[in-house]
């Protein structure tokens, strides 16, 4: 029934706190109380002075060295005191100045008791003022080292949200295409990747609609199927020329487009800067032994002999808000160059690749890839537009998915 109680005990400090042993009381009245000739008796002794009072709900120190608190922020530190408090445990008691006992704890340094107190740095911390202090579960370590002298044993915890940005949603990266066992010597940070081509990979879990477009290079297994699965929603499959009736991939079928029917599609656009077109079979590589060998057994593309003339495709219907991920087909042909920009633009969102389409930087030139665009739709139409830079090699059109994330 006391209105004064024992809230905290720094019983055995550690090494580096050089404040030394103290006391904490904690005031359970909402009214200032008078201390005068009230005394703390046990392993210490120590009586109040005249006058001395305690705040209302607030809280006041006696400590073994006083003089060693000067300049903390703990507004009320009496002592000093005759004793130690012992290490292995004793009994102390606070009396009124009729020699009352109003609280006492009888406090050991193992059994129930935490013994994270007993010299590692945190403080004997009553776990609520109202509660008994004869009980050892009612006592934990403080939270913080050396103890919460003045405050609350068990201050609230500001739960805002913070985040910080580790790695950047639009970051590129060095990757190794070359399907070989590197063993762990690329692990090494003086490990030499400058040979690995860069692209851009999102890092999310889940669908994240609100996560920025990107383009990136992303190299194909020869004897794989690309990811291609009927279990995907695809809005647009497309197999570009006219060597094969379309290609099926894992139940998905490939609608075939020649020069005869590029302005007829319902789903796409076409337009070349000058109406020109051409065709023709991938003749300087093997085809491929995989599902994939007749996406890329064929092409269509611009036969206009000028540097920077363009293609432009347009992929229509598509749902504003809704995720998707482009695949552009590529492969080299022959040995020669083919240098061209892409770009790829829906709404306000459009990102660019400058690349050889002949060596897009593989170790094994003739490795299959896809220039991937993920985005979230703005609009219902995404363009994709391939400028050339040699006059006599322009970009050739394999094949390409549009698919729901």
């Amino acid at each position: 029934d006391s209105v004064v109680v024992f809230n905290e005990l720094m019983y055995h400090p550690s090494t580096a706190d050089a404040r030394g042993e103290w006391i904490e009381l904690r005031n359970l009245l909402s009214v200032d109380l008078d201390l005068s000739d009230w005394s703390i008796r046990g392993g210490v002794n120590y009586d109040f002075p005249i006058g001395a009072k305690i705040d209302a709900d607030g809280y006041l120190i006696i400590a073994a060295q006083p003089e060693q608190w000067a300049g903390s922020s703990v507004g009320a530190v009496l002592g000093p005191w005759d004793g130690a408090l012992a290490n292995q445990g004793e009994l102390i008691e606070l009396r009124n100045n009729s020699n009352r006992v109003m609280d006492q704890v009888s406090y050991e340094d193992s059994g129930d008791w935490p013994v994270a107190a007993d010299g590692a740095g945190p403080s004997l911390a009553k776990q609520s003022p109202y509660w008994t202090s004869l009980d050892a579960s009612n006592w934990s370590a403080s939270v913080t080292a050396r103890g919460t002298a003045g405050t609350d044993n068990n201050p609230s915890l500001d739960l805002t949200p913070r985040s910080a940005t580790v790695i950047d949603v639009e970051s590129s990266w060095r990757f190794d295409a070359a399907n070989v066992d590197r063993g762990t010597e690329w692990r090494e940070s003086t490990f030499d990747d400058t040979s690995w081509p860069t692209g851009q990979a999102i890092f999310y879990h889940g669908v994240n609609s609100s996560a920025a477009a990107a383009v990136r290079l992303v190299p194909l297994d020869p004897v794989g199927d690309g990811g291609i699965n009927s279990g995907a929603f695809y809005t647009h499959s497309i197999d570009f020329g006219s060597a094969d009736t379309g290609a099926t991939v894992n139940g998905v079928s490939f609608a075939q487009v020649t020069t005869a029917n590029l302005l007829t599609s319902s789903d796409f656009t076409w337009a070349n800067s000058a109406g020109i077109r051409s065709q023709g079979r991938a003749s300087g590589v093997a085809a491929l032994p995989g599902p994939l060998a007749d996406v890329f057994r064929d092409y269509v593309s611009n036969g206009l002999n000028t540097t920077d003339s363009t293609v432009t495709l347009s992929l229509l219907g598509l749902t504003p808000g809704t995720r998707y991920v482009t695949r552009l087909f590529a492969r080299r042909n022959t040995e020669t160059s083919r240098n061209a920009t892409l770009e790829f633009a829906n709404g306000t969102e459009a990102k660019t690749i400058t690349l050889d389409q002949s060596s897009p930087g593989f170790d094994d030139p003739d490795t299959p890839y896809a220039i991937e665009f993920e985005f979230t739709a703005e609009a219902d139409q995404l363009t994709i537009t391939a400028t050339q830079h040699d006059a006599t090699r322009p970009w050739l059109w394999f094949g390409l998915t549009n698919e729901t994330v």
